[in-house]
């Protein structure tokens, strides 16, 4: 509770009001980032003092959970992936020895430490339409996400049957374009002209997230 006591909360739009450096055990790491990552859409816990960005020693899985992409480190590629890379700027900034936080373990050389930094976009809010609309960007590519293999048209099509064809013709995706294939920014673009379908807002769709956060 007082590790950030003193600082002033700020608009979201202004400056940087703190970077939080962090080193974490694995298990740490993932609790951690996960709920940072559960906090900043809501703009609650830390994030209620404004922007703050984050400087982290993390582990090789979890910085390729962060940074993997379509072309890159694909097999870690997954929801958290999209939200991380949507909601924050990210830098790899290079990589730490491990002895330089503890002493080696035996003879094992021990993998070293990935040094990222995360600082929340200052057009948060804007991104889904709304800061209200946040945490059904978060659910719709929780969910979309969860087979990668899966094809984008059918999966929006049990939302809101008859999509499809609309989005086709807006350039949002391709006839057999699979989830797995679309970036973080072709995700984003998806949900946004999926969101403005005039029967988004009582569709299964809402109706889910509804549920969700009950």
């Amino acid at each position: 509770g007082q590790l950030l006591a003193g600082i002033t909360p700020r608009p979201w739009t202004h400056a940087l009001e703190a970077v939080l450096v962090a080193s974490l055990s694995r298990v740490r790491e993932v609790g951690f980032l996960r709920y940072v990552l559960h906090q900043l859409p809501m703009g609650t816990s830390l994030f209620a003092l404004g922007r703050l960005a984050f400087l982290l020693f993390l582990s090789h899985i979890e910085a390729a959970h962060i940074t993997a992409s379509r072309g890159i480190n694909f097999r870690h590629y997954r929801d958290v992936s999209i939200l991380y890379q949507l909601f924050f700027h990210v830098d790899v900034l290079g990589q730490v020895s491990r002895e330089l936080f503890l002493p080696a373990r035996g003879a094992k050389t021990q993998a070293p430490l990935h040094l990222l930094r995360l600082v929340p976009r200052s057009d948060l809010w804007n991104l889904a339409g709304g800061p209200e609309r946040l945490h059904e960007l978060v659910f719709f590519v929780r969910q979309n996400m969860v087979r990668r293999t899966a094809y984008v048209l059918p999966c929006l099509e049990k939302w809101i049957p008859g999509c499809g064809p609309r989005l086709l013709r807006e350039g949002a995706t391709r006839v057999f374009e699979r989830m797995g294939d679309l970036s973080p920014e072709r995700m984003l673009r998806l949900f946004q002209l999926f969101s403005a379908l005039p029967e988004y807002t009582q569709s299964a769709f809402t109706a889910a997230v509804a549920r969700e956060g009950s």
